[in-house]
């Protein structure tokens, strides 16, 4: 296996509490904090996280995370699917006897599902926060197939890739997507050690043969969209800038446009844009969004949240061309660090509600995408109920976000 680092730790963020009675999940329901919060609650004993969700085309849920409450030791790529109503009915881990993570997954057009991470070999101590990403491991970019039981299609590993005679010893997914030809788009990052970080892009066809990669500006690429010209849109955060970069259909460098925050997550806009979500670096610990055109010229920014800090972690143009976002916040005014913070905004950015979920604990949000009745699945962390530790936390709310499980 080969060397992975140069890994950032992000900065934290927060929100307000709305407590609403529930419980339930795989290894959930009991609160280690003697509070009731809403939705549900998946893990062990040990520390899980929820990390990219989505709904299923039979009316399901399915989040990709990582779980060293099960698994093969350390912490393992963790993928569950529920019904409707949240309750799991298919589990499966991944991974190596070291720390393996799975940030990110999609339903491709087979009906089964693609997730991209890392696989270590390197067991090491992680920050119980949350809010970070994996630091100094050795690991390889992974890329799964999976069926529709989650059962394992295939699976390619990347380590070693180079540049220009550069030899980049690591590489880690963190954002997949499947592309009109039916192939997967990957962005993520390649380096050689501490702070040697680099965004990398990824492409690979249906079998999951890698057809071609490029090394990208920035750290490391945290979202990557298909355009509408069949080309690639990458968002970065890190110590290498704050940047949003476009290349051709072929990984070909076209566009950087600077950000005035991190870029934690992006989405297409309708009128062929983009929009981003993170934090912001001018006013540290306030929520980050920009929209953009086509050709990455700034639109708008909006940066907002409450005194005690926040940052978006996932945001998605919705039906009626507002915009979702979910991250964390400190605005709830209980005697904890953060709660999970849902926010919705119109077409221009501007603000129309936000909510908080979350106990006394920390409680974080990862990932939104709006459902086929116009609510909300809502993915993150959660140590205000649960199993014990750390326990992946899903909410579903109606179009208000108000919760209903």
């Amino acid at each position: 296996m080969n060397r992975i680092a140069g890994f950032v730790i992000l900065a934290a963020a927060a929100a307000v509490v709305v407590s609403v009675g529930c419980g339930g999940g795989s290894g959930g329901g009991g609160s280690s904090a003697g509070t009731s919060i809403p939705g549900r609650t998946f893990g062990g004993p040990g520390n899980d996280y929820a990390w990219s969700v989505l709904q299923t085309t039979d009316g399901g849920y399915i989040f990709a995370g990582f779980t060293n409450s099960a698994g093969a030791g350390g912490y393992d790529g963790w993928v569950i699917k529920t019904d409707a109503s949240g309750n799991a009915i298919l589990e499966k881990t991944f991974g190596t006897s070291g720390n393996d993570f799975t940030f990110s997954v999609q339903q491709t057009s087979d009906g089964g599902y693609i997730v991209a991470g890392v696989d270590n070999e390197i067991s090491g101590s992680l920050p119980i926060s949350g809010v970070w990403l994996p630091l100094d491991f050795s690991g390889e970019l992974t890329l799964r197939k999976l069926n529709a039981d989650l059962s394992l299609a295939w699976e390619t590993k990347v380590g070693a890739v180079s540049s220009g005679g550069s030899g980049y010893p690591f590489s880690m997914g963190y954002a997949v997507q499947q592309t009109v030809d039916g192939e997967y788009i990957v962005s993520g990052a390649t380096g050689t050690g501490v702070g040697g970080g680099q965004t990398l892009l990824l492409k690979a066809n249906a079998s999951g043969t890698v057809l071609w990669n490029a090394f990208l500006d920035g750290e490391i690429g945290t979202g990557v969209r298909q355009a509408a010209d069949n080309g690639y849109v990458v968002s970065t955060t890190g110590a290498g800038g704050n940047i949003l970069i476009k290349t051709g259909s072929s990984g070909a460098w076209e566009w950087n446009r600077a950000l005035a925050g991190s870029g934690m997550a992006l989405w297409n806009s309708s009128d062929g844009g983009f929009t981003v979500t993170g934090g912001s670096v001018a006013s540290a610990g306030d929520v980050y969004v920009a929209k953009t055109d086509a050709s990455g010229m700034i639109l708008w920014e909006r940066i907002f949240g409450s005194a005690g800090g926040d940052i978006g972690y996932s945001i998605q143009q919705v039906s009626d061309s507002g915009y979702i976002i979910a991250g964390a916040g400190s605005g709830g005014g209980f005697n904890h660090l953060f709660d999970v913070y849902l926010v919705k905004r119109n077409a221009a950015g501007d603000p129309l509600w936000d909510r908080y979920f979350g106990g006394t604990g920390d409680d974080l949000g990862r990932s939104v995408r709006q459902t086929s009745d116009g609510g909300y699945i809502l993915a993150g962390s959660t140590n205000s109920a649960g199993a014990g530790g750390v326990d992946a936390y899903l909410v579903k709310t109606d179009s208000a976000g108000v919760p209903q499980w």
